[in-house]
């Protein structure tokens, strides 16, 4: 085998082993969390208003609420679609 065959090989091997790692990730992050371990049966929730102009921001504190049930599918407690910083 020449040299050029050889590298080529081993980068072949090379982005297989990336692609089995990030696959193992991935699927480590998708693992499903168990309601009954990190949660109760309602839900708190944290009223405040946003407020603000093209100069400033500020956010007000309303008030927490306890909501006796909860409010959230129980099987989808991760998000995995990254929909936002807030």
């Amino acid at each position: 085998m020449h040299t050029y065959q050889l590298l080529l090989i081993m980068k072949k091997n090379f982005i297989f082993a990336g692609l089995l790692a990030s696959l193992s990730v991935i699927s480590a992050d998708a693992q499903e969390v168990k309601f009954e371990e990190y949660f109760h049966e309602k839900t708190m929730h944290f009223d405040y208003y946003h407020a603000g102009n093209h100069e400033s921001e500020y956010i007000y504190f309303d008030e927490i609420v306890e909501e006796p049930y909860w409010a959230g599918n129980k099987n989808y407690l991760v998000d995995s679609r990254d929909m936002g910083n807030m």
